[in-house]
Formats: C-alpha cells, structure tokens, sequence
C-alpha cells in the first residue's frame, strides 16, 4: 500500500470497534441502568462472566446440555426455565462463547430477543473459520478483559 497506511484488520480493531464506540455510542446524560440476561453459551463463558468485577451479584444462564436448540436454560442455582419465559424481563442480552458448538443455538437465543425487540450482544472469544449465525453486534476477540468493558459500557453492570 502506499502512503505508509496500514489495513486495519478485523482481529486488530476489536477492542477499539467495541468497547470504545459502546462508550461513546450508549453512555449519555439521559442514559439509564439496563436490565440484562447475562448467558453463557458453555461453561467455560459463564466463568468468564462470573469473573467480571464489575459483574456483581446477578444470575448468570447457560444452555442446558442435553438441549441446547430448544432454550431451555440453566440458572446459578440450578433452577430450569425456557428462554422465552424470562427474556421478557430484560432489555438487553449478553451472550458469551468460548466455542463454536452452541452458535446455532445463539442465532435461536437472537430470534427470540429480536421477537421481543431486545438488544442482543454476543461475544464470541473463539476464532473458528466458518459462516457465523446472522446475530446482531457480535465481538470477535481472543481477549477476555472486553466482557468487562462491554458491561461497563452498557451500563449492565454494578454501578
């Protein structure tokens, strides 16, 4: 290239695509405190939420494992309930993977929220070639520090 310009690349951006701009595009004067769903898409992301600072003392769902194409989801105490019966309590998604075997299921999880006109955020911290399901502000990263940010800049968070 010339000029001396750089291409800016999707894996070396997305802090800057996300975290950033969420700050600037969500946090204004008349903002409020959101309600989210905090779902974990496995195991391994519902640990990564829980570590959040930031995260506080809400619940935190994971796709039940025997079933994960009918929603059906998991709370911290282990109580069973249906995507649909309690999405409608939040005005925002947050979505974590950390591998690509519940993407489809994360494109039904969008289909419902969408149904109900609530926001929806994936962060996928998985970098698996292929086509991802059509969800909407999805963050492609290998760094875990940006679930944080993401619940700070959407207001989601402890205060």
């Amino acid at each position: 290239m010339s000029g001396g310009h750089q291409p800016t690349l999707l894996h070396s951006c997305a802090r800057a695509s996300s975290a950033s701009e969420l700050r600037f595009r969500v946090n204004y004067p008349n903002s409020r405190q959101r309600s989210a769903l905090f779902l974990g898409l496995d195991d391994a992301a519902v640990d990564l939420i829980r570590a959040q600072e930031n995260f506080g003392e809400q619940r935190v769902y994971r796709l039940a494992a025997q079933a994960p194409n009918d929603l059906l989801l998991i709370d911290d105490l282990g109580a069973r309930v249906h995507l649909e019966a309690c999405i409608t309590a939040h005005d925002l998604v947050l979505m974590v993977s950390t591998n690509p075997t519940q993407d489809a299921a994360a494109a039904g999880i969008y289909d419902v929220a969408r149904s109900h006109k609530i926001m929806v955020n994936w962060i996928i911290l998985h970098q698996k070639p292929g086509r991802r399901p059509q969800v909407a502000n999805q963050i492609f990263t290998r760094d875990a520090d940006i679930i944080g940010e993401t619940i700070n800049a959407l207001r989601i968070g402890r205060q």
